[in-house]
Formats: structure tokens, sequence, C-alpha cells
């Protein structure tokens, strides 16, 4: 495996390229990132804090992995710098977190977002989101919107699920067994979600795509801008706005 550090220079170096900046905060992105006990994730914590031009620290992880030891670790780590935990919920629905083996209940997650909330109250929450799941229409995706408007996390990443060479899902689509999201409906799905959120709730993210060597469907994921470009459309044709249906005030 690649060693952080030198993950964080190639990350920076690229990323230089495209956004020229002096701070930076490293992603503890992939997997689950509070698997592990607290005195092993200490010192990778730790040291990345200490790498030239951090300011800040983003964890990734679910929400059924966060014991008392971890939260406690994250209580400390939130006093010393800006921490995001971003928590992989995807959807409210059992019976779809059954289906795609997710592992946990939503009974679950809201345990686990409680803990942290409570227990590391100066950490950023940021709830991720999958639209497009199997079986879901787009009253189930909203509903899960609606409900995690009310837990009013300090951000929320939506993302569109597709299909990877190699996997699951991608048996599922070759035998038309799941047929992705075509963009018109994904797009509308999201501005009725946007509708949904508290205005102050960051939209860290609106789409999400795979490696193009490994993207099976949807392909219209690719053009990421033109995506955005659409959702910002809709939201004016509408005349609609983030939070118009949440108790927000109009921007």
């Amino acid at each position: 495996m690649i060693p952080l550090r030198e993950q964080y220079d190639r990350q920076r170096e690229f990323l230089a390229k495209k956004w020229p900046t002096e701070r930076c905060i490293p992603y503890f992105q992939a997997r689950t990132n509070t698997y592990a006990p607290a005195e092993v994730l200490r010192p990778l914590f730790e040291e990345a804090l200490t790498w030239p031009a951090v300011v800040g620290l983003n964890i990734a992880t679910r929400a059924d992995c966060l014991p008392d030891d971890t939260v406690a670790l994250l209580r400390e780590i939130s006093q010393r710098t800006v921490l995001t935990v971003e928590l992989g919920l995807q959807t409210s629905h059992d019976r779809t977190a059954a289906l795609i083996n997710r592992g946990h209940t939503y009974a679950d997650f809201l345990e686990g977002y409680s803990r942290l909330r409570t227990g590391a109250p100066g950490a950023l929450t940021c709830i991720h989101l999958i639209f497009g799941l199997p079986g879901e229409t787009e009253a189930d995706m909203l509903e899960t919107v609606r409900r995690v408007a009310k837990l009013r996390p300090h951000q929320v990443k939506i993302h569109l699920l597709h299909v990877l060479r190699g996997t699951a899902l991608s048996e599922l689509y070759e035998t038309g067994k799941y047929i992705p999201m075509e963009k018109d409906a994904y797009v509308e799905t999201v501005v009725k979600a946007l509708e949904l959120l508290p205005p102050d709730t960051v939209i860290a993210r609106l789409t999400g795509d795979g490696a193009a060597e490994d993207l099976l469907a949807p392909l219209w994921s690719r053009r990421k801008r033109e995506v955005l470009n659409a959702v910002d459309m809709a939201l004016v044709r509408r005349s609609t706005w983030q939070g118009r249906l949440s108790g927000g005030e109009e921007p």
C-alpha cells in the first residue's frame, strides 16, 4: 500500500494543476475509516494533521462503526482542527439496505449519528445518499431525504448509483434486472431533494461517476458539468431553491 504521506503529496500535486491553493484537507475516504480500534486510528489521524498546508481533516465511515472510544478521539481532534465526519447512509429504507448488503439498519444509523453528535459536538457531519438504488421509487428517495433533513446535518452528498464492471450490480444490469436512472429523472429527483433540505445544509456533492474504464452505465454520468448545469437550469425553470419546502426563507 502507498504510504499515507505519499498519497497526500501525489493528490496535492495533481489537484494543484486544477485548483492552485495553499490549504488542503486530507480525506480518509475509501472504505470505513473508523473500523480499527481508536489506538490504531490515532497515530494515522495525528500524522495527517502534521503535513504541510493541512487546515482540517475529513474522515469517511459508517454510523455503526463509531464506538465510544472512537467518538472520544473524534471529539479531541475536533477541538484542535476543522473535522468533518462523513457517514454513508445511502438509504433510510431497510429493505433496500438489506438488498444491497449494507449491513446495518436505519435505526443503527440513527444510534451512531446521535452518538457522534452528542459525543463530538464540535465535529461537522456529512451524510451520503444514493439515488437510483434497486427497487426504489422517487417517493422512496425523497422519503430518505425528508428523514435526513430532520437530522439537520452540516453537509449532504448526493450520489447517482452507477454500474461498474465485475460487480454484482453489473450482473443485474446485464440481465435486464436493473435499469439505471435516466438523466432527466435524476435531475428532477435532485431538485425535489434540494427543496426539502434545510437552506443552511451545505450540498457538498450533486452527482458522482465511476472510472471510465469500469463504468457500464449510465454513461451520461460521465458528463458532470452537463448534469450540474441541468440541475441549475431546472431550479431556475421551476423558480425554486434549496430549502423551499423545509421552512427555510427564500434567498
